[in-house]
């Protein structure tokens, strides 16, 4: 029978060091002074007990450093208390579970627990009795060890008294880890199929008790307890007497699988040094598994590998045989990895914040280029014409219009650019600058549309009067402050879906993954695509909110003269093929519209003559980007038309084929205003064309006038000033029909 005496103490206590030393050394690269220097036992450990407890110096020798020990005695028993930082917030291992394992190992039988947190062992027979007591505080993890010669001298109360003693001296008793049952108990080795390895040591651990988390994860304490409840871990251990090696082996149960790609992908333990893969015979079987090796007073190797949403660290001490170190690595890697069920093993890397920065930005642009691509697809095939212009009666306005088209090019790079900064800002930890960084590029954007209207108007070679603004009405009003708040709240879903994408998820975001049972990641990529979808129709509801403002525009013919806007109500649905424009708002950039109705391209450029007014068709709203709508009823509309005519400054006309526009074309002519009178052609076929100009022709003529100016190749026809007296009548035309020509040939013909 063994007899425990002070040796005893002592060597068990260097032994629960040393394997302590070995764990500590494979989380943090062998450095366990730099670990632990932030906390000392040194400076917790009670150094006096009572008047009947003698303090033996010194203290015990050959324990690790930054660790502390103290030997005690008194006329009946033997006391040590040692004291180490806890293990969890070290090493990875909660330090009280990484105890017990040890105490069984030398022998010792738990007692039954009282739920104290205090676990107690108990060894002893024939001449000597023993008690030890182990638990955790808040930074440290303490045993207490108790012998005793005669078993009548009661140890209990000698052990409780030095806890509560202790413990005060660190905010009290810490409960240890969970052993609740998980999927991972089935999935661990339970025996290792390598000879020689022996005395298992099982027990739960606890990466994420502290706010560093489990290697490779870096996150707020919010995220790591969130993990905490949500992950499981287990670690089993054993060792060969014979050479003095041992090997561990840790799996760590995700909540989901980008925290396991995480932490395989986390950075290399500090000391260690990479090893290829073709060091371990077997090892390369295992995909995008990591393999390290350190030297020192305890040689290890450490191999970190996941399956899905599990992530498992092999680690073997090397003893006297360094290639049967290695080949036990490898044999239990590969034995834990076909134990673990499928699933993906590559690893992620948490990006730095100058890359998620230029990874969200260039995200955005790609997102912006392809928005500008699906109004160009939407926008359909142009048709390029041969146009062959008669100096005599032509003007070819394609150079305009092309470089009209140039500069829309550019806004739109500026405007992507614009969008991809206003992102970046808002995805960018840089505190309350975030706000003030977005808002500015907003006002950037705009500014940069507004002064690019005046680029336009400067290409097109007019200065136009100062633009009308309508007095908004109260409905435009409340559906501008609807469009706004969608455009915000859209804008809010797209950052939150990438900053939880490119980084760490936050507790909110892992909280709600939890209750809608979706993967993290896909849930940001749907928030950030919801955010999208609703910016696209945030850009229709700003469209209304535009129109419902141009309704107020007949309130300013008294301020400025109109321009008074004719065509057959049947052209209103006429389409136009849009282009890159300052004509369409920085707000409404994420709209997917390639064309709009003839109208509203014309009426934009006229609109810098003065507010163009136009007929209401009967039966439709008076909402349109085009021109304002009168109301009109039949009794009286020749009447008012006649009425508007006479105060215009001028009056454009879609030609078309129907008798009211006979009569709008007549009355002109009669009133003698055909000077200050534009003909729109549409872009409709060449036959409806030709068709059209016959009939604007036969009705001239009725009314006395040379349709001479008419009589022109209709190929690449947009816009045609009549000829009358002795001013002769001038063509517009370009080689393709789109919204920069007949913007360019509306401007050269006003001008």
């Amino acid at each position: 029978m063994r007899d425990i005496k002070r040796k005893d103490l002592e060597r068990a206590g260097r032994t629960i060091y040393l394997l302590a030393l070995v764990t500590l050394t494979i989380w943090t690269g062998g450095d366990a002074n730099a670990a632990v220097a932030d906390a000392n036992p040194a400076d917790i450990i009670v150094d006096e007990i009572g008047p009947e407890w003698t303090r033996t110096l010194p203290d015990p020798e050959g324990l690790i450093e930054g660790g502390a020990a103290r030997l005690f005695s008194s006329d009946d028993a033997t006391l040590q208390l040692l004291a180490n930082p806890r293990l969890d917030c070290v090493t990875g291992v909660t330090g009280q579970s990484h105890g017990l394992a040890l105490l069984r190992s030398l022998g010792f039988e738990e007692l039954p627990a009282d739920g104290s947190g205090v676990a107690k062992f108990a060894a002893g027979d024939g001449g000597g009795f023993g008690l030890a007591a182990m638990f955790t505080t808040n930074r440290f993890t303490f045993v207490v060890f108790v012998l005793a010669n005669d078993p009548a001298v009661a140890l209990d109360p000698i052990a409780d008294a030095v806890v509560e003693l202790q413990a005060a001296r660190d905010g009290g008793v810490v409960i240890g880890a969970s052993q609740a049952a998980s999927r991972i108990d089935n999935i661990i080795l339970d025996s290792p199929p390598v000879p020689g390895l022996g005395n298992q040591l099982d027990y739960t651990a606890d990466t994420f008790a502290c706010e560093q988390g489990p290697q490779g994860i870096v996150a707020s304490s919010e995220v790591l307890t969130f993990l905490s409840t949500h992950s499981t871990e287990r670690l089993r251990g054993w060792l060969d007497q014979s050479t003095g090696s041992g090997a561990i082996v840790n799996l760590i149960d995700y909540p989901y699988e980008m925290f396991a790609g995480i932490a395989a992908g986390g950075p290399s333990p500090q000391g260690f040094r990479p090893l290829p893969i073709s060091d371990f015979d077997g090892l390369e079987r295992i995909p995008n598994v990591s393999a390290w090796h350190t030297a020192g007073d305890v040689p290890q190797y450490f191999a970190r590998f996941r399956r899905g949403r599990i992530l498992a660290l092999v680690a073997v001490t090397e003893g006297a045989d360094a290639v049967s170190a290695r080949s036990t690595l490898s044999t239990l890697s590969r034995a834990q990895f076909e134990a673990m069920p499928n699933g993906s093993t590559t690893a992620l890397q948490i990006p730095t914040a100058a890359e998620s920065v230029a990874t969200s930005g260039s995200l955005l642009a790609v997102i912006g280029v392809a928005v500008l691509g699906v109004r160009r697809v939407r926008a359909g095939r142009i048709v390029r014409i041969n146009v062959k212009p008669d100096d005599a009666v032509s003007v070819d306005v394609s150079g305009r219009a092309a470089a009209l088209r140039h500069r829309g090019t550019v806004l739109g790079a500026l405007q992507v650019i614009c969008v991809a900064a206003i992102v970046v800002f808002l995805s960018s930890d840089i505190g309350w600058l975030r706000a003030v960084g977005a808002a500015a590029t907003v006002l950037l954007g705009m500014g940069v549309t507004a002064l690019w209207r005046r680029e336009e108007s400067r290409v097109l070679g007019v200065t136009p009067m100062e633009r009308v603004h309508p007095r908004p009405s109260p409905g435009s009003a409340a559906l501008t402050v609807v469009a706004l708040s969608l455009l915000a709240g859209g804008a809010g879903l797209v950052v939150w879906g990438l900053r939880e994408t490119l980084f760490v998820p936050s507790l909110t975001h892992l909280q709600l993954s939890d209750r809608l049972s979706i993967e993290p990641r896909l849930l940001a990529w749907m928030i950030a695509a919801t955010g999208l979808l609703v910016i696209v129709v945030d850009a229709f509801v700003l469209r209304a909110a535009r129109a419902l403002a141009r309704i107020g525009w007949r309130q300013w013919t008294e301020a400025a003269p109109p321009i008074v806007y004719l065509r057959s109500f049947e052209d209103d649905d006429v389409q136009l093929a849009n282009v890159l424009s300052a004509r369409r708002p920085f707000l409404e950039f994420f709209t997917l519209r390639g064309r709009d109705a003839f109208e509203e391209s014309v009426a934009w450029e006229l609109a810098c003559y003065g507010p163009v007014l136009a007929i209401a068709r009967p039966g439709h709203t008076d909402v349109s980007l085009g021109a304002a709508r009168m109301h009109l009823g039949d009794d009286v509309w020749r009447t008012v038309i006649g009425e508007q005519i006479d105060e215009a400054r001028a009056v454009a006309i879609t030609i078309g084929r129907t008798p009211g526009l006979a009569w709008e074309i007549s009355h002109i002519v009669q009133t003698g205003h055909l000077d200050k009178t534009v003909l729109l052609v549409p872009p409709v076929d060449a036959a409806e064309v030709e068709l059209r100009l016959k009939f604007v022709a036969d009705t001239l003529a009725l009314s006395g006038v040379d349709p001479q100016s008419l009589q022109v190749d209709p190929n690449g026809l947009v816009v045609v000033k009549v000829g009358h007296a002795d001013q002769p009548g001038v063509a517009y035309c370009a080689d393709r029909r789109d919204e920069a020509t007949y913007r360019a040939a509306v401007a050269a013909v006003l001008a």
